[in-house]
C-alpha cells in the first residue's frame, strides 16, 4: 500500500528531479570549491563569512515567513493574499536595512573585526532583497508542484557563478568584493530564470488584486508564520552563524571564521541535498497525506527518516577518519585545520542530517509554536556552548568540539519531538539514532587509532 501510494502520487519522481539537480549543484561546487580554495585565503573567507552572516539573519525576517505558507491554502486567493503579504515584508525590511548599513557600516565593521570589508558592507540590503526573492519564487514553484523546471535550471546557475568567482578572483582581485559579486549573481540568476521559466502566470498574479476577505483570512489562518516562523527562522539562522559572529570576537582574527566556513563546505553539501532533495517533496506530500490520509504521514516520515539515516552513514565515516587529509588534498595546506573542525562538527551533522529533511512536520500539523522552542533552545545551546568554550580556551579545536557537543544532543531531542508530533515511532526514532552514532562514532575513532 505504502509503495503504492508514493508511485501514484509521484513522490518518487518529483523527489528524483530535485536530488538530481541538488546533485549536480553539488557536484560543481566541489569541482570548483579546490580552485578557489587556493585564490581565496581564510582570512577573506571568514570576511565574507562574517558579511552573509549579516545578509542571512537579516534574511529571515524579509518576508516575515508568509511565503513558508505558500503551499498550504487550497483557495487561490488566499495564496495572492500571501504573496501580498511577503511582498510588502519584503519592501520595508530592505528599506530599513539598506538605510541602516549605509549610514552605520563603519561602526558595524569595527564591532566585527572586518574593517577590511570597508563600503561593501553597504550591500547587505540589496543582497538581502535578492535572496527574499529567489525564496519567494523557491516556494511559489514548489506550490506549482514545478520539481523538474527547477531541476533543469541549477546547473547553468552553479556552473556560470562559480566560474564567474574563479575568473574575478585570478584575472581581477582575490579580495572579499569577489565573492560578494558570486553571491549577489546566483541569487539574481536563479529570479530571472525562475520568472521567465518556472514559476507560471507570474504577472497576472502579481498584477491580480486582493480580495479583502482573502487577505483577512490569509492574516487570520496563517498569523502564527509571522508571529513564530520568523522568530524560529532568526533563531535557527542566527544560531547557525553565531560562530561566525563570535569567533573573531573573541580570537581576534577573520581567519578563524574562515577555517569554520570551508569546514560547512563539505558538511554541507549532504545537509543542502538532503534539504533541497528531499524538504520540498515531503513538504508537499506531507500536507497531501495529512489532509487525504493522516494515518500514512507517521509511515511515510519513519521511511523518510530511515533512507536519511543509511544515507549519511558513509559520507560522515569517510570524512571522520579522514577529515583533514580530505580537506589538504583537496583545498590546500592552509585549510588542513578546516578539515580538523569539519571531522569534529561531523558528530552533530549526523542528527541534522536525519531531523532536519522532516521537520516540515510542525508546520504540517500546525505546531509552529514548537518550532519556535525547539528553535530557542538551540539558539540558547549554540550561544552558552561558545561562550562558555571561549571563556575557558583560546583552543579552536577544544572550542569546536563543545559546539558540536551541544548541537548533536539539541538534534538528537529534535528527532524525538517530530515522531512525538506524528504519535508513532518516538522510542524507535530515539534509539536507532542514539545507537547507529554510538557505533559510528566508536569506528571513527578506531580506524583513527589504527590509521595514525
Amino acid at each position: 500500500m505504502w509503495q503504492s501510494l508514493l508511485r501514484s502520487n509521484s513522490f518518487v519522481q518529483n523527489a528524483a528531479y530535485m536530488f538530481s539537480a541538488s546533485a549536480w549543484a553539488i557536484l560543481i561546487q566541489f569541482l570548483f570549491s579546490p580552485i578557489i580554495s587556493r585564490i581565496y585565503d581564510p582570512e577573506v573567507y571568514g570576511l565574507f563569512s562574517i558579511f552573509n552572516s549579516w545578509v542571512v539573519v537579516i534574511g529571515a525576517f524579509a518576508c516575515m515567513s508568509w511565503n513558508q505558507a505558500f503551499v498550504l491554502p487550497e483557495k487561490p486567493g488566499v495564496f495572492r493574499a500571501l504573496l501580498h503579504l511577503a511582498t510588502r515584508s519584503l519592501t520595508v525590511v530592505t528599506i530599513v536595512t539598506t538605510t541602516l548599513f549605509a549610514i552605520a557600516w563603519p561602526w558595524i565593521n569595527e564591532l566585527f573585526h572586518a574593517n577590511a570589508l570597508g563600503a561593501w558592507t553597504v550591500f547587505v540590503g540589496p543582497i538581502v532583497l535578492l535572496i527574499a526573492l529567489d525564496r519567494i519564487l523557491v516556494d511559489w514553484s514548489v506550490r506549482q508542484k514545478a520539481f523538474k523546471k527547477q531541476s533543469l535550471i541549477s546547473l547553468p546557475v552553479t556552473a556560470g557563478t562559480k566560474g564567474f568567482n574563479v575568473g574575478y578572483g585570478s584575472l581581477i582581485s582575490n579580495t572579499v568584493e569577489g565573492l560578494i559579486f558570486t553571491h549577489a549573481l546566483n541569487h539574481l540568476s536563479r529570479i530571472i530564470l525562475y520568472f521567465i521559466y518556472v514559476v507560471k502566470d507570474v504577472k497576472p498574479t502579481f498584477k491580480s488584486k486582493v480580495n479583502p476577505e482573502d487577505l483577512k483570512q490569509a492574516k487570520s489562518d496563517y498569523a502564527a508564520y509571522p508571529r513564530y516562523m520568523t522568530w524560529s527562522n532568526a533563531l535557527n539562522t542566527g544560531s547557525n552563524y553565531i560562530p561566525i559572529v563570535i569567533l573573531p570576537i573573541f580570537l581576534n582574527s577573520t581567519e578563524p571564521a574562515g577555517l569554520f566556513s570551508y569546514a560547512l563546505v563539505v558538511l554541507d553539501l549532504p545537509a543542502r541535498l538532503l534539504g533541497s532533495g528531499v524538504n520540498p517533496v515531503f513538504l508537499q506530500k506531507a500536507v497531501e497525506l495529512n489532509r487525504d490520509d493522516p494515518d500514512q504521514l507517521p509511515r511515510m516520515t519513519w521511511k523518510v527518516f530511515l533512507i536519511l539515516l543509511a544515507l549519511i552513514i558513509l559520507p560522515l565515516l569517510v570524512l571522520g577518519v579522514f577529515g583533514e587529509s580530505v580537506y589538504e588534498i583537496a583545498f590546500g595546506e592552509k585549510w588542513k585545520e578546516a578539515g580538523l573542525l569539519a571531522a569534529i562538527m561531523g558528530s552533530y551533522y549526523f542528527f541534522r542530517l536525519i531531523s532536519s529533511p522532516i521537520s516540515s512536520i510542525f508546520n504540517v500539523k500546525r505546531k509552529e509554536r514548537a518550532l519556535f522552542w525547539f528553535q530557542l533552545t538551540l539558539f540558547v545551546a549554540r550561544l552558552a556552548a561558545l561562550l562558555i568554550a571561549c571563556s575557558v580556551t583560546d583552543s579552536l579545536v577544544e572550542i569546536i568540539i563543545v559546539f558540536a557537543a551541544a548541537n548533536a544532543f539539541v538534534y538528537w531531542i529534535l528527532t524525538g519531538w517530530i515522531f512525538i508530533l506524528l504519535k508513532r515511532y518516538v522510542w524507535q526514532s530515539l534509539f536507532v539514532s542514539a545507537g547507529t552514532f554510538a557505533v559510528l562514532a566508536y569506528l571513527v575513532v578506531w580506524l583513527r587509532e589504527i590509521l595514525g
